[in-house]
């Protein structure tokens, strides 16, 4: 009777009731076992998953930094935005800010194809098939195993990026846009000498025309504590200019033959004919030797036979030719030395002295263009520094993707937390259960 009640009772079914007062029997052990294994999940996704699976992303855009969309930096070198992301800039930015940067895995950062950079072009209207490109982005992706946390890695992009600012920045303190003018005052000749000044006369007015495109004709900028328009300052150069008549003045120079330095002016002259009396010498003996040689053919067209004759003629022919092109040249030599001629005549004192004057006229200039330099360089690097930016396209310049969320994660953490913790408690219960059904089943049978 009673091994049959044993049997009944094992065949009846588990109520929820049951469960419940098995799990509610452990239920501290079950706490436990939740708390533990929450912090296990949590902490390990945080720490360990989220790390390696996790990658950043920067979009930004480059706005008004000479000459960068088009691939060169200010000083006409190359700007390759794939450096942006090399291990030379790498490095520079971690030593630069060492304590910062300590804790980023270069090995992580550099062993991963995750480290790469992308150049985007913003093309006028794609739809249309319009490909102008209007603007450039960037986008550098990081992988989130080589950083600490996010911070890290939005601070140590963001210093990559501004690598071809500094860069470019350090070029503007060095701006002169002198060249021409130093050119011009070690120039030996005032027809150079007024060359480089039209040069630079034409360097300032389209430099002030590009400024006043890329901004506004009325934009401000101080000059000595006073303000002035881009338009003004371009004007106060075109007035000035106008008055001098650079075209009026290499007629001038044309037609007088000024010399800025006499004695050197003498000795290149002198060379000149020199070189010139040499080449007719050569050409005068070289025209000797082809009329021996013709004389010759000549002799020699009255004794020989028909077929010999018609050979004799071609090469008459020939000879008769190259006489002729140095008779040309002889001319063409002969006109040269005449020119130089006259040019050393004009070098007199009457004309030292109008070449005086005119060199005089020239270095004025030359001081007023270096005055008008010194001011369109200091209103350049004024534009320069005020319009050079970077803009993001995410308004917390970093993104990431991969990986899990906070939220995520404790959602994750609590669950499979309690879940483990309710199996347990519910297995330890029913044992605990079993077992002392067992004992007072054994205590009835005897």
């Amino acid at each position: 009777m009673e091994e049959n009640t044993k049997i009944d009772r094992q065949d009846e079914g588990v109520s929820l009731g049951e469960i419940f007062s098995w799990i509610w029997a452990k239920k501290i052990i079950g706490l436990i076992v939740a708390g533990v294994l929450f912090l296990v999940v949590f902490f390990g996704i945080i720490f360990i998953y989220n790390p390696s699976a996790k990658t950043y992303e920067v979009d930004f855009q480059y706005s008004n930094i000479p000459g960068l969309d088009n691939g060169t930096y200010l000083d006409g070198s190359i700007f390759n935005y794939r450096e942006l992301i090399s291990e030379k800039n790498v490095n520079q930015v971690i030593e630069q800010n060492s304590e910062k940067y300590k804790s980023i895995n270069k090995d992580k950062l550099f062993e991963s194809n995750d480290f790469s950079i992308q150049l985007i072009n913003n093309y006028r209207d794609e739809k249309n098939e319009d490909y102008t490109i209007i603007s450039v982005n960037y986008k550098i992706i990081l992988p989130g195993k080589a950083f600490k946390n996010a911070n890290i890695a939005k601070e140590f992009v963001m210093d990559l990026i501004e690598v071809p600012i500094s860069k470019t920045l350090k070029m503007i303190e060095t701006l002169s846009f002198t060249t021409n003018l130093k050119l011009a005052a070690q120039s030996n000749s005032f027809d150079s000498q007024l060359s480089y000044l039209n040069d630079q006369a034409g360097l300032l007015r389209s430099g002030y025309e590009n400024w006043i495109s890329s901004n506004n004709e009325n934009t401000l900028v101080s000059i000595d504590g006073e303000s002035y328009t881009l338009l003004q300052l371009k004007n106060i150069i075109n007035d000035y200019l106008e008055d001098q008549n650079f075209s009026s003045m290499t007629e001038e120079l044309r037609l007088n033959g000024y010399v800025k330095s006499p004695d050197l002016e003498k000795e290149k002259y002198e060379l000149q004919l020199k070189s010139l009396d040499e080449d007719k010498e050569y050409l005068e003996k070289e025209k000797e030797s082809l009329e021996t040689q013709l004389s010759n053919l000549y002799t020699q067209l009255n004794t020989s036979s028909n077929q010999s004759q018609i050979i004799i003629t071609e090469a008459i022919t020939v000879l008769i030719s190259k006489i002729s092109d140095i008779d040309v040249q002889l001319l063409s030599n002969e006109k040269s030395q005449s020119d130089i001629q006259r040019k050393l005549t004009t070098i007199t004192s009457a004309n030292l002295l109008a070449s005086q004057s005119f060199g005089a006229r020239l270095t004025a200039i030359e001081r007023q263009l270096l005055e008008f330099t010194n001011t369109y360089a200091s209103v350049s690097k004024t534009l320069y520094n005020r319009d050079i930016n970077v803009f993001y396209s995410n308004s917390n310049v970093i993104a990431s993707t991969g990986g899990f969320s906070m939220i995520i994660s404790l959602v994750a953490g609590v669950f499979l937390g309690v879940c483990c913790g309710v199996v347990v408690a519910g297995i330890l219960g029913y044992n605990v259960q079993k077992h002392n059904k067992n004992k007072k089943e054994e205590i009835i049978i005897e």
